[in-house]
């Protein structure tokens, strides 16, 4: 991409987001009020979805973004991260975030944790939380956040900029996500962001984007340009039983997710079998 004619590296505004993301304490855990710093994986991720732009428009490169990793690897901190960098400092007025989920409950928790993380930061006085209508203004910039599942009322009104999209492996239809695109036909640069664990129903639609990512990362099936996709996953022939292969599919380990938890879980799995070895081998 470096390398392209028709692109360039905003160095700019990829400094910007990493400044801006280590003005969000941990909550949760032994990092628990420290400042958060973004590991190597999550610095790649912020210069690819934020600092790649075309050229010929100055707009980001992409418009779609799939993070398909295990549990435990910081992904509703970092989606939190997102939601509040697209409501707040992406230069979008009337920017519309959505967390978007299959149920209110699971939509909820990355908006409770984008509330939770403004609340302790330095940008907690631009925000304005409604709890009793799971809503967040930011004033200056006329934006506002919401949580949003199949559920929501109204949902074609919609003048969305961002969306996040938890656990897409459990969507059981592609009817949210064709709300969500539709509804950012009037944004200069939107985005949806995807992350997601692994499922067990390969009759889900995410599945087959998942093949379709592996195919393309292949050079078996060219996907579209505006699509960044980065899967932690076994290759073929991987054993799961492997601590290199935990290393591997697993960016955060260590960091969010300790040896500790893994080496813990993979021994319990045999011992209760079945649904316990199907559940590390999908979600670990």
């Amino acid at each position: 991409d470096l390398k392209r004619a028709d692109l360039y590296f905003d160095s700019a505004i990829y400094l910007k987001i990493c400044r801006f993301s280590r003005q969000f304490k941990h909550y949760k855990g032994p990092l628990a009020g420290q400042f958060f710093e973004p590991e190597d994986w999550q610095l790649f991720v912020f210069a690819n979805i934020i600092g790649l732009k075309r050229s010929e428009s100055g707009r980001r490169k992409y418009r779609l973004g799939d993070l398909y990793l295990p549990r435990k690897n910081g992904k509703t901190f970092l989606s939190a991260i997102f939601a509040l960098w697209f409501l707040m400092m992406d230069g979008e007025a009337g920017a519309e975030v959505y967390m978007a989920a299959l149920d209110q409950e699971q939509a909820k928790l990355c908006y409770d944790a984008a509330i939770t993380l403004g609340r302790g930061s330095i940008f907690g006085k631009l925000l304005k939380i409604y709890n009793s209508r799971l809503k967040t203004e930011c004033p200056q910039v006329n934006g506002v956040m919401k949580p949003l599942s199949k559920d929501t009322q109204n949902k074609d009104g919609l003048n969305i900029h961002a969306a996040i999209c938890d656990e897409r492996h459990a969507w059981p239809s592609t009817e949210m996500l064709d709300v969500i695109k539709t509804g950012m036909g009037a944004r200069p640069q939107p985005f949806i962001l995807s992350i997601s664990t692994a499922g067990v129903d390969v009759s889900n639609p995410y599945f087959s984007d998942v093949e379709a990512y592996k195919s393309e990362m292949t050079g078996a099936m060219p996907l579209e340009d505006d699509h960044f996709f980065m899967l932690y996953c076994p290759d073929d022939g991987d054993r799961w039983e492997d601590e290199e292969t935990w290393i591997k599919t697993n960016p955060n380990l260590g960091v969010s997710l300790s040896w500790d938890y893994m080496r813990s879980t993979f021994n319990e799995a045999p011992v209760r079998g079945g649904s316990y070895i199907v559940s590390f081998q999908t979600k670990n």
